[in-house]
């Protein structure tokens, strides 16, 4: 996946003068339906960057969060009560499209790829990798031509145990 959006990073900025590299910053809350752990659900901050054009209209933007990705660390809790450590890594690949207004209605699409690490008493006890795709809509404001914030409705994915979610972020374009 990331070689596509690699390719349309570049055939975007090349052909197009007008593609702007772009950085953001989003918190993004889910709700995640495990057969066998309660989180404690908590938001996922992730810095990406990725490159954004316009077209007759349209906004595409492909953006990844592969290069600045943090490892998110909480406690979970099994059936038993018994606490456990989870530590995860998510990576997103995005492609977003919207129509181009003041308020732009987008719809993405992301390949989501999440490492889950589960400890008991500072013991490795599984090690997880789920990849799947996501998918929802989103509302994104411009304040100017080089900076805009976004909201996102992320719909339910059974593969990833998720039950929906949501993201907030804002994003400047070089």
């Amino acid at each position: 996946m990331i070689k596509y959006l690699l390719a349309l990073t570049l055939f975007f900025n090349i052909n197009y003068a007008f593609a702007k590299l772009s950085i953001g910053l989003s918190s993004t809350y889910t709700n995640i339906n495990d057969p066998i752990f309660n989180y404690v659900d908590k938001p996922n901050f992730s810095l990406s960057v990725g490159s954004t054009a316009n077209y007759n209209d349209y906004l595409f933007t492909v953006s990844t969060n592969r290069l600045l990705n943090q490892v998110n660390k909480f406690t979970v809790k099994n059936n038993n009560n018994l606490r456990f450590r989870n530590e995860n890594k998510i990576i997103t690949d995005t492609l977003q499209i919207g129509l181009k207004r003041q308020f732009t209605p987008t719809v993405f699409l992301s390949n989501v790829s999440i490492k889950k690490k589960l400890y008991f008493n500072d013991n490795l006890e599984g090690l997880e990798k789920k990849t799947s795709w996501v998918y929802g809509i989103g509302l994104l404001h411009f304040f100017n031509e080089s900076s805009n914030v976004n909201l996102n409705l992320i719909m339910p994915n059974t593969e990833l145990d998720l039950e929906g979610g949501f993201s907030v972020g804002v994003n400047y374009l070089l």
